[in-house]
Protein backbone atom coordinates (compact mmCIF):
# COMPACT_ATOMS: atom_id res chain seq x y z
CA UNK A 1 0.00 0.00 0.00
CA UNK A 2 1.54 2.99 -0.84
CA UNK A 3 0.76 6.92 -0.05
CA UNK A 4 -0.12 6.83 3.33
CA UNK A 5 0.75 8.69 6.97
CA UNK A 6 0.36 8.02 10.24
CA UNK A 7 -0.98 11.23 12.15
CA UNK A 8 0.05 11.74 15.58
CA UNK A 9 -2.51 12.67 18.17
CA UNK A 10 -1.85 15.16 20.80
CA UNK A 11 0.32 14.34 23.88
CA UNK A 12 -0.59 16.76 26.78
CA UNK A 13 1.06 17.53 29.75
CA UNK A 14 -0.95 18.97 32.52
CA UNK A 15 -1.33 21.67 34.04
CA UNK A 16 -0.28 21.48 37.74
CA UNK A 17 -0.66 23.38 41.06
CA UNK A 18 1.64 22.65 43.74
CA UNK A 19 -0.07 23.36 47.51
CA UNK A 20 1.07 22.50 50.73
CA UNK A 21 2.17 25.74 51.85
CA UNK A 22 2.68 27.26 48.36
CA UNK A 23 0.96 26.41 44.54
CA UNK A 24 3.36 25.61 41.77
CA UNK A 25 2.09 25.51 37.85
CA UNK A 26 2.57 22.80 36.10
CA UNK A 27 1.73 22.78 32.62
CA UNK A 28 1.08 20.53 30.00
CA UNK A 29 2.15 20.66 26.62
CA UNK A 30 2.17 18.96 23.22
CA UNK A 31 3.85 18.74 19.86
CA UNK A 32 1.46 19.79 16.87
CA UNK A 33 -1.23 17.94 15.99
CA UNK A 34 -1.48 16.28 12.80
CA UNK A 35 2.30 15.95 12.20
CA UNK A 36 3.49 13.73 10.30
CA UNK A 37 5.23 10.23 11.92
CA UNK A 38 7.63 9.77 9.47
CA UNK A 39 8.79 13.49 9.76
CA UNK A 40 9.31 13.15 14.02
CA UNK A 41 11.39 9.89 13.33
CA UNK A 42 13.41 11.37 10.78
CA UNK A 43 14.33 14.19 13.56
CA UNK A 44 14.30 12.53 16.79
CA UNK A 45 14.76 8.54 15.88
CA UNK A 46 12.44 5.71 16.06
CA UNK A 47 13.18 5.67 19.96
CA UNK A 48 12.18 8.93 20.67
CA UNK A 49 8.68 9.01 18.83
CA UNK A 50 6.02 10.89 20.59
CA UNK A 51 2.86 9.93 21.89
CA UNK A 52 -0.96 9.78 21.66
CA UNK A 53 -3.82 11.52 23.76
CA UNK A 54 -3.35 8.98 26.65
CA UNK A 55 0.01 9.55 26.95
CA UNK A 56 0.03 12.57 29.91
CA UNK A 57 2.67 14.00 31.58
CA UNK A 58 2.17 16.03 35.11
CA UNK A 59 4.61 18.31 35.30
CA UNK A 60 5.42 21.42 37.56
CA UNK A 61 8.41 23.90 37.63
CA UNK A 62 11.78 23.63 39.75
CA UNK A 63 14.75 25.95 40.60
CA UNK A 64 18.20 24.30 40.24
CA UNK A 65 20.91 26.67 41.22
CA UNK A 66 19.12 29.36 39.76
CA UNK A 67 17.93 28.17 36.61
CA UNK A 68 14.09 26.92 36.26
CA UNK A 69 13.31 23.81 34.75
CA UNK A 70 10.26 22.15 33.93
CA UNK A 71 10.33 18.62 35.51
CA UNK A 72 7.71 15.56 35.06
CA UNK A 73 6.32 14.45 39.14
CA UNK A 74 6.93 10.71 39.56
CA UNK A 75 5.87 8.41 42.41
CA UNK A 76 7.75 5.60 40.49
CA UNK A 77 10.73 7.02 41.41
CA UNK A 78 12.98 8.94 43.89
CA UNK A 79 15.84 11.09 42.29
CA UNK A 80 15.64 14.17 40.95
CA UNK A 81 17.67 14.79 37.10
CA UNK A 82 17.74 17.75 35.33
CA UNK A 83 19.15 18.64 31.60
CA UNK A 84 18.33 22.32 30.91
CA UNK A 85 18.46 23.42 27.34
CA UNK A 86 20.80 26.48 28.92
CA UNK A 87 22.85 24.32 31.20
CA UNK A 88 22.92 25.44 34.80
CA UNK A 89 25.93 27.33 35.13
CA UNK A 90 28.51 26.95 37.90
CA UNK A 91 27.73 24.39 40.93
CA UNK A 92 29.44 21.13 42.64
CA UNK A 93 29.65 19.02 39.91
CA UNK A 94 31.11 15.72 41.78
CA UNK A 95 32.38 14.22 38.98
CA UNK A 96 30.29 11.22 39.39
CA UNK A 97 29.23 9.64 36.68
CA UNK A 98 25.79 8.80 36.51
CA UNK A 99 23.62 6.73 33.55
CA UNK A 100 20.17 6.02 33.70
CA UNK A 101 18.99 3.40 31.01
CA UNK A 102 15.34 2.77 29.65
CA UNK A 103 13.47 0.30 28.07
CA UNK A 104 16.01 -1.97 26.18
CA UNK A 105 18.53 0.04 27.76
CA UNK A 106 19.70 1.37 24.36
CA UNK A 107 18.53 5.29 25.28
CA UNK A 108 18.03 6.93 28.73
CA UNK A 109 20.06 10.25 29.88
CA UNK A 110 24.10 10.51 31.16
CA UNK A 111 25.52 12.84 33.46
CA UNK A 112 27.40 13.34 36.43
CA UNK A 113 25.84 13.78 39.93
CA UNK A 114 25.89 17.54 41.22
CA UNK A 115 24.88 19.50 43.97
CA UNK A 116 23.14 22.81 43.96
CA UNK A 117 20.77 24.93 45.69
CA UNK A 118 17.10 23.88 44.86
CA UNK A 119 13.92 25.65 45.25
CA UNK A 120 10.52 24.50 44.95
CA UNK A 121 7.46 26.80 45.80
CA UNK A 122 8.49 28.00 49.23
CA UNK A 123 11.02 25.23 49.89
CA UNK A 124 14.62 25.73 49.95
CA UNK A 125 17.66 23.03 49.90
CA UNK A 126 20.87 24.50 50.24
CA UNK A 127 22.63 21.31 49.00
CA UNK A 128 20.34 19.09 46.99
CA UNK A 129 22.08 16.28 45.59
CA UNK A 130 20.60 15.61 41.75
CA UNK A 131 21.78 14.20 38.43
CA UNK A 132 22.43 16.58 35.83
CA UNK A 133 22.24 15.11 32.24
CA UNK A 134 24.89 16.17 29.94
CA UNK A 135 23.05 13.80 27.03
CA UNK A 136 19.69 12.03 26.63
CA UNK A 137 18.13 10.21 23.97
CA UNK A 138 15.09 10.76 25.40
CA UNK A 139 13.74 13.27 22.95
CA UNK A 140 9.68 12.24 24.22
CA UNK A 141 10.36 14.30 26.89
CA UNK A 142 12.65 17.40 25.81
CA UNK A 143 10.88 17.30 22.45
CA UNK A 144 7.83 18.73 24.38
CA UNK A 145 9.52 20.81 26.57
CA UNK A 146 10.65 19.01 29.89
CA UNK A 147 13.91 19.16 30.84
CA UNK A 148 14.04 16.68 33.94
CA UNK A 149 12.16 14.57 36.48
CA UNK A 150 11.19 14.92 40.16
CA UNK A 151 11.09 11.46 42.09
CA UNK A 152 8.29 11.64 44.66
CA UNK A 153 9.22 7.50 46.07
CA UNK A 154 11.13 6.12 48.79
CA UNK A 155 14.54 7.74 50.34
CA UNK A 156 16.56 4.34 50.22
CA UNK A 157 19.69 2.57 48.73
CA UNK A 158 17.55 0.37 46.80
CA UNK A 159 15.23 3.10 45.10
CA UNK A 160 17.75 6.00 44.95
CA UNK A 161 20.33 5.25 42.44
CA UNK A 162 22.37 8.58 43.24
CA UNK A 163 22.35 7.30 47.08
CA UNK A 164 23.40 4.02 45.99
CA UNK A 165 26.46 5.45 44.20
CA UNK A 166 27.45 7.97 46.24
CA UNK A 167 27.36 4.94 48.93
CA UNK A 168 29.19 2.88 46.82
CA UNK A 169 32.09 5.58 45.79
CA UNK A 170 32.34 6.95 49.48
CA UNK A 171 31.12 4.67 51.68
CA UNK A 172 28.15 3.45 53.62
CA UNK A 173 28.66 6.49 55.90
CA UNK A 174 28.06 8.90 53.22
CA UNK A 175 24.52 10.79 53.45
CA UNK A 176 24.52 14.06 51.41
CA UNK A 177 22.18 12.01 48.79
CA UNK A 178 18.99 12.33 49.97
CA UNK A 179 16.46 12.97 47.82
CA UNK A 180 14.56 16.27 47.51
CA UNK A 181 11.36 15.04 49.83
CA UNK A 182 14.00 13.62 52.35
CA UNK A 183 15.49 16.78 52.77
CA UNK A 184 11.85 18.97 52.60
CA UNK A 185 10.94 16.61 55.68
CA UNK A 186 13.90 16.91 57.76
CA UNK A 187 13.77 21.07 57.40
CA UNK A 188 10.34 20.21 58.60
CA UNK A 189 9.66 18.17 61.59
CA UNK A 190 6.74 18.82 62.67
CA UNK A 191 5.15 18.54 59.69
CA UNK A 192 3.35 15.35 58.16
CA UNK A 193 5.81 13.67 56.14
CA UNK A 194 3.48 12.94 53.36
CA UNK A 195 2.60 14.24 49.32
CA UNK A 196 -0.92 14.43 48.25
CA UNK A 197 -2.00 14.57 44.16
CA UNK A 198 -4.69 15.82 42.49
CA UNK A 199 -4.49 15.26 38.58
CA UNK A 200 -7.38 16.93 36.54
CA UNK A 201 -8.51 16.19 33.09
CA UNK A 202 -10.14 17.82 30.18
CA UNK A 203 -12.00 16.05 27.94
CA UNK A 204 -10.28 13.97 25.57
CA UNK A 205 -6.73 15.69 27.39
CA UNK A 206 -5.88 18.44 24.45
CA UNK A 207 -6.64 21.12 26.72
CA UNK A 208 -4.15 22.53 29.38
CA UNK A 209 -6.05 21.65 33.05
CA UNK A 210 -4.78 22.32 36.21
CA UNK A 211 -4.04 20.57 39.51
CA UNK A 212 -3.23 20.13 42.97
CA UNK A 213 0.43 19.01 44.35
CA UNK A 214 0.63 19.42 47.84
CA UNK A 215 3.71 18.56 50.57
CA UNK A 216 2.66 18.20 54.09
CA UNK A 217 -0.61 19.38 54.21
CA UNK A 218 -3.91 18.16 52.07
CA UNK A 219 -5.68 20.46 50.03
CA UNK A 220 -8.78 21.68 51.60
CA UNK A 221 -11.28 20.70 48.82
CA UNK A 222 -10.48 17.61 49.39
CA UNK A 223 -10.40 17.04 53.36
CA UNK A 224 -12.61 14.09 53.16
CA UNK A 225 -9.59 12.19 52.26
CA UNK A 226 -8.53 11.95 55.24
CA UNK A 227 -11.16 9.32 56.73
CA UNK A 228 -10.29 7.03 53.43
CA UNK A 229 -9.10 3.64 54.38
CA UNK A 230 -5.43 4.05 55.22
CA UNK A 231 -3.84 1.56 52.68
CA UNK A 232 -0.91 0.20 53.91
CA UNK A 233 2.29 -0.77 51.95
CA UNK A 234 2.34 -4.42 50.26
CA UNK A 235 4.53 -5.99 50.51
CA UNK A 236 5.57 -4.06 53.61
CA UNK A 237 9.29 -2.41 53.37
CA UNK A 238 9.25 -3.13 49.79
CA UNK A 239 10.16 0.99 48.96
CA UNK A 240 7.45 1.65 46.71
CA UNK A 241 3.84 3.00 46.55
CA UNK A 242 2.03 -0.24 46.25
CA UNK A 243 -0.71 -1.84 47.92
CA UNK A 244 -3.32 -4.67 47.59
CA UNK A 245 -6.25 -4.42 45.17
CA UNK A 246 -9.17 -5.95 46.09
CA UNK A 247 -11.17 -6.64 42.92
CA UNK A 248 -11.82 -4.89 39.48
CA UNK A 249 -15.70 -4.45 38.36
CA UNK A 250 -16.74 -3.57 34.51
CA UNK A 251 -20.08 -2.14 34.30
CA UNK A 252 -20.83 -3.87 38.39
CA UNK A 253 -19.25 -7.30 37.02
CA UNK A 254 -16.60 -8.69 39.28
CA UNK A 255 -13.70 -9.51 37.27
CA UNK A 256 -11.55 -13.09 38.47
CA UNK A 257 -8.52 -11.19 40.28
CA UNK A 258 -5.01 -13.26 40.84
CA UNK A 259 -1.53 -12.69 42.11
CA UNK A 260 1.66 -13.84 40.62
CA UNK A 261 3.41 -12.41 43.98
CA UNK A 262 4.01 -15.49 46.56
CA UNK A 263 2.03 -14.65 49.34
CA UNK A 264 -0.66 -12.17 48.10
CA UNK A 265 -3.72 -13.14 49.72
CA UNK A 266 -6.41 -15.02 47.81
CA UNK A 267 -8.32 -12.75 45.17
CA UNK A 268 -6.27 -9.83 45.35
CA UNK A 269 -3.47 -8.40 43.61
CA UNK A 270 -0.32 -6.13 44.25
CA UNK A 271 -0.52 -2.78 42.42
CA UNK A 272 1.85 0.09 41.89
CA UNK A 273 0.41 3.59 42.07
CA UNK A 274 2.99 6.02 39.90
CA UNK A 275 2.20 9.28 38.41
CA UNK A 276 5.14 8.59 35.85
CA UNK A 277 3.42 6.23 34.22
CA UNK A 278 0.86 7.44 31.73
CA UNK A 279 -1.68 4.86 31.42
CA UNK A 280 -1.54 1.70 33.41
CA UNK A 281 0.08 -1.95 32.29
CA UNK A 282 -1.87 -5.12 33.21
CA UNK A 283 -1.00 -8.49 33.46
CA UNK A 284 -3.02 -9.88 29.92
CA UNK A 285 -5.27 -12.00 31.51
CA UNK A 286 -6.76 -9.30 33.50
CA UNK A 287 -6.41 -6.40 30.39
CA UNK A 288 -7.97 -9.44 28.61
CA UNK A 289 -10.71 -9.57 30.52
CA UNK A 290 -11.72 -5.60 31.01
CA UNK A 291 -11.52 -4.80 27.27
CA UNK A 292 -13.29 -8.14 26.24
CA UNK A 293 -16.68 -7.13 28.65
CA UNK A 294 -16.50 -3.48 26.63
CA UNK A 295 -19.38 -3.89 24.43
CA UNK A 296 -18.58 -4.06 20.29
CA UNK A 297 -14.74 -4.16 21.43
CA UNK A 298 -12.40 -6.48 19.00
CA UNK A 299 -9.38 -8.04 19.65
CA UNK A 300 -6.29 -7.93 17.32
CA UNK A 301 -3.82 -10.17 18.27
CA UNK A 302 -0.97 -9.43 16.11
CA UNK A 303 -0.28 -6.28 18.29
CA UNK A 304 -1.73 -7.33 21.43
CA UNK A 305 -4.23 -4.66 21.38
CA UNK A 306 -8.10 -3.98 21.56
CA UNK A 307 -9.62 -1.71 19.14
CA UNK A 308 -12.93 -0.19 20.79
CA UNK A 309 -16.01 1.79 19.78
CA UNK A 310 -14.74 5.44 20.37
CA UNK A 311 -18.21 6.39 21.96
CA UNK A 312 -18.13 3.77 24.51
CA UNK A 313 -19.30 4.72 28.10
CA UNK A 314 -17.78 1.23 30.03
CA UNK A 315 -17.13 2.09 33.76
CA UNK A 316 -13.93 0.55 34.59
CA UNK A 317 -14.12 -0.21 38.92
CA UNK A 318 -10.80 -0.41 40.76
CA UNK A 319 -11.39 -1.93 44.34
CA UNK A 320 -8.92 -0.49 47.25
CA UNK A 321 -9.74 -0.79 51.14
CA UNK A 322 -13.31 -2.15 50.68
CA UNK A 323 -14.24 0.80 48.32
CA UNK A 324 -14.99 1.63 44.63
CA UNK A 325 -13.15 3.93 42.53
CA UNK A 326 -14.23 3.83 39.33
CA UNK A 327 -12.38 5.51 36.26
CA UNK A 328 -13.75 7.64 33.26
CA UNK A 329 -14.67 5.83 30.33
CA UNK A 330 -12.20 8.18 28.12
CA UNK A 331 -9.41 6.82 30.00
CA UNK A 332 -9.73 3.82 28.54
CA UNK A 333 -8.86 4.30 25.26
CA UNK A 334 -6.83 6.76 22.52
CA UNK A 335 -8.35 8.43 19.63
CA UNK A 336 -6.09 7.56 16.48
CA UNK A 337 -6.17 8.87 12.95
CA UNK A 338 -4.83 7.01 9.97
CA UNK A 339 -4.39 8.37 6.05
CA UNK A 340 -4.20 5.81 3.01
CA UNK A 341 -4.41 6.95 -0.17
CA UNK A 342 -5.63 10.36 0.17
CA UNK A 343 -8.43 8.73 2.85
CA UNK A 344 -8.53 8.99 6.23
CA UNK A 345 -10.11 6.74 9.13
CA UNK A 346 -10.57 6.81 12.55
CA UNK A 347 -10.13 3.94 15.24
CA UNK A 348 -9.88 3.89 19.28
CA UNK A 349 -6.97 1.68 21.03
CA UNK A 350 -6.98 0.39 24.32
CA UNK A 351 -5.14 3.06 26.69
CA UNK A 352 -3.34 0.00 28.77
CA UNK A 353 -0.43 -1.91 27.97
CA UNK A 354 -0.05 -6.07 28.63
CA UNK A 355 2.32 -7.15 30.53
CA UNK A 356 3.66 -9.84 33.58
CA UNK A 357 6.11 -7.75 36.06
CA UNK A 358 7.61 -9.84 38.62
CA UNK A 359 7.73 -7.73 41.72
CA UNK A 360 4.00 -6.59 41.63
CA UNK A 361 1.38 -7.33 39.34
CA UNK A 362 0.19 -4.55 37.83
CA UNK A 363 0.75 -0.67 37.74
CA UNK A 364 -2.26 2.25 37.44
CA UNK A 365 -0.83 5.29 36.39
CA UNK A 366 -2.23 8.47 35.49
CA UNK A 367 -4.95 7.40 33.75
CA UNK A 368 -6.46 5.75 36.95
CA UNK A 369 -5.19 8.08 39.14
CA UNK A 370 -6.85 11.14 37.01
CA UNK A 371 -9.90 9.93 38.58
CA UNK A 372 -9.31 9.72 42.64
CA UNK A 373 -7.55 12.41 44.75
CA UNK A 374 -4.29 10.18 46.14
CA UNK A 375 -2.50 10.74 49.65
CA UNK A 376 0.85 9.32 49.96
CA UNK A 377 2.26 8.90 53.46
CA UNK A 378 5.58 7.77 54.22
CA UNK A 379 5.49 7.35 57.60
CA UNK A 380 6.48 9.35 60.81
CA UNK A 381 9.87 8.07 62.62
CA UNK A 382 8.61 10.06 66.08
CA UNK A 383 5.37 8.53 65.92
CA UNK A 384 4.52 6.34 69.33
CA UNK A 385 2.84 3.44 67.49
CA UNK A 386 4.03 1.32 64.70
CA UNK A 387 0.85 2.24 62.46
CA UNK A 388 2.03 5.64 62.23
CA UNK A 389 5.33 4.74 61.23
CA UNK A 390 4.56 2.48 58.34
CA UNK A 391 3.28 4.30 55.11
CA UNK A 392 0.54 4.52 53.63
CA UNK A 393 -1.85 5.74 50.52
CA UNK A 394 -5.24 6.75 50.94
CA UNK A 395 -7.37 7.69 47.28
CA UNK A 396 -10.78 9.81 47.23
CA UNK A 397 -12.82 8.72 44.25
CA UNK A 398 -13.42 11.83 42.03
CA UNK A 399 -15.31 10.49 39.45
CA UNK A 400 -19.62 10.22 39.40
CA UNK A 401 -20.20 7.12 37.05
CA UNK A 402 -23.27 8.27 35.82
CA UNK A 403 -22.03 11.80 34.56
CA UNK A 404 -18.69 10.03 33.29
CA UNK A 405 -20.81 8.64 30.84
CA UNK A 406 -22.60 11.60 29.55
CA UNK A 407 -19.18 13.09 29.73
CA UNK A 408 -17.26 10.66 27.83
CA UNK A 409 -20.03 10.91 24.73
CA UNK A 410 -20.17 14.77 24.44
CA UNK A 411 -16.36 14.44 24.15
CA UNK A 412 -16.00 12.02 21.57
CA UNK A 413 -18.94 13.19 19.71
CA UNK A 414 -17.01 16.33 19.44
CA UNK A 415 -13.62 14.63 19.16
CA UNK A 416 -14.84 12.60 16.53
CA UNK A 417 -16.45 16.19 14.63
CA UNK A 418 -13.09 17.09 13.89
CA UNK A 419 -11.67 13.89 12.85
CA UNK A 420 -12.38 11.64 9.51
CA UNK A 421 -15.04 9.11 10.17
CA UNK A 422 -14.93 5.95 12.70
CA UNK A 423 -13.88 2.52 11.67
CA UNK A 424 -16.07 0.33 13.27
CA UNK A 425 -13.92 -2.29 14.97
CA UNK A 426 -15.84 -5.17 13.40
CA UNK A 427 -14.75 -3.81 10.25
CA UNK A 428 -11.05 -4.69 11.00
CA UNK A 429 -9.30 -7.48 9.35
CA UNK A 430 -8.20 -10.15 11.58
CA UNK A 431 -9.24 -8.74 14.06
CA UNK A 432 -11.62 -10.76 17.09
CA UNK A 433 -13.99 -10.33 19.91
CA UNK A 434 -12.21 -13.52 21.33
CA UNK A 435 -8.85 -12.60 22.53
CA UNK A 436 -8.33 -16.19 22.88
CA UNK A 437 -8.33 -16.54 19.45
CA UNK A 438 -4.48 -16.26 17.25
CA UNK A 439 -4.96 -13.60 14.49
CA UNK A 440 -4.95 -16.38 12.08
CA UNK A 441 -7.91 -18.18 13.54
CA UNK A 442 -9.99 -15.15 13.51
CA UNK A 443 -8.80 -13.55 10.16
CA UNK A 444 -11.06 -15.80 8.31
CA UNK A 445 -14.28 -14.70 9.19
CA UNK A 446 -16.13 -12.05 7.70
CA UNK A 447 -16.04 -11.12 3.74
CA UNK A 448 -14.25 -8.91 1.79
CA UNK A 449 -14.82 -5.04 3.13
CA UNK A 450 -13.81 -1.87 1.46
CA UNK A 451 -11.72 -1.05 4.75
CA UNK A 452 -10.12 -4.32 3.94
CA UNK A 453 -8.28 -2.42 1.21
CA UNK A 454 -6.87 0.23 4.03
CA UNK A 455 -6.12 -2.87 6.33
CA UNK A 456 -2.25 -2.06 5.51
CA UNK A 457 -2.29 1.47 6.41
CA UNK A 458 -4.56 0.73 9.59
CA UNK A 459 -2.24 -2.36 10.45
CA UNK A 460 0.93 0.06 10.27
CA UNK A 461 -0.68 2.80 12.16
CA UNK A 462 -1.32 0.20 15.00
CA UNK A 463 2.33 -1.28 15.22
CA UNK A 464 2.98 2.91 15.11
CA UNK A 465 1.22 3.29 18.33
CA UNK A 466 2.95 0.58 20.26
CA UNK A 467 6.45 2.40 19.22
CA UNK A 468 5.20 5.64 20.35
CA UNK A 469 3.83 4.00 23.35
CA UNK A 470 6.61 2.48 24.56
CA UNK A 471 9.18 5.50 25.04
CA UNK A 472 6.37 7.79 27.06
CA UNK A 473 4.92 4.57 29.21
CA UNK A 474 8.46 3.31 29.86
CA UNK A 475 10.30 6.80 30.70
CA UNK A 476 7.24 7.73 33.10
CA UNK A 477 7.44 4.12 34.96
CA UNK A 478 11.11 5.08 36.28
CA UNK A 479 12.26 2.60 38.91
CA UNK A 480 9.13 -0.17 39.96
CA UNK A 481 10.09 -3.00 37.53
CA UNK A 482 13.23 -4.86 39.44
CA UNK A 483 13.52 -7.24 36.89
CA UNK A 484 12.14 -6.01 33.98
CA UNK A 485 9.15 -6.53 32.20
CA UNK A 486 8.08 -9.89 30.15
CA UNK A 487 5.08 -9.01 27.30
CA UNK A 488 3.38 -11.24 25.43
CA UNK A 489 3.63 -9.99 22.38
CA UNK A 490 6.38 -10.07 20.16
CA UNK A 491 6.70 -5.84 19.28
CA UNK A 492 9.16 -4.67 22.52
CA UNK A 493 6.87 -1.77 22.51
CA UNK A 494 4.25 -3.34 24.31
CA UNK A 495 6.69 -4.81 27.16
CA UNK A 496 7.52 -1.77 28.74
CA UNK A 497 10.59 -1.51 31.26
CA UNK A 498 12.94 -0.08 33.33
CA UNK A 499 16.49 -1.54 32.86
CA UNK A 500 19.03 -1.30 35.93
CA UNK A 501 19.50 2.29 36.87
CA UNK A 502 23.05 2.69 34.91
CA UNK A 503 25.32 3.36 37.61
CA UNK A 504 28.75 3.03 36.04
CA UNK A 505 31.85 3.67 38.16
CA UNK A 506 35.06 5.25 37.66
CA UNK A 507 36.62 2.84 35.30
CA UNK A 508 33.06 2.83 33.10
CA UNK A 509 32.00 -0.63 33.82
CA UNK A 510 28.63 -1.51 33.74
CA UNK A 511 27.13 -1.93 37.68
CA UNK A 512 23.96 -3.11 37.93
CA UNK A 513 22.04 -2.65 41.49
CA UNK A 514 20.44 -5.18 44.15
CA UNK A 515 17.87 -5.42 41.78
CA UNK A 516 16.70 -4.36 38.33
CA UNK A 517 14.90 -1.46 39.21
CA UNK A 518 12.41 -1.79 35.94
Amino acid sequence: MKGFTFLLSLLALNQFTYVASVKIPVKRQAPTKGASFKSVLAEAGAADALGSTGDIRYTTTVTVNSVEVLVALDTGSTDLWVIPPGGLGDYNNTGIPLSLRYGDGTYGVDGYIGVAPFTFGSYSVEKQAFLHANKSTIGSMTQIGIYGLLGLGFNDPLTSPITHKIKSVEGPDADWGDSVLANIFEQHPSQPNLVALDLHRTEDLEETDSGSFNIGEIDDKYAAVVDAPKLPQYPPGNGRWTTLLDGVKVDGNALELTSSMDGTPSGKAVALLDTGAPTALLPPKLMNAIYSAIPGAVYYAKEDLWIVPCKATTIVEWEFGGQSFPMHPLDLTTVTEVESDGTKYTICISAFHAGDTEDFDLILGDSFLRNVYSVYDFGHPSASDDEGVMPVMQLLAQTDPEKAKTEAVQAREATLSTRPPEISPDQIPGATADANLSADDSSSSGSESAVEKYAPAVLGLLGANLVIGLILVVLGVLSCMRRGVKGTSNLPSRTPHYVPVGLKDEEDTAYHMPYASR
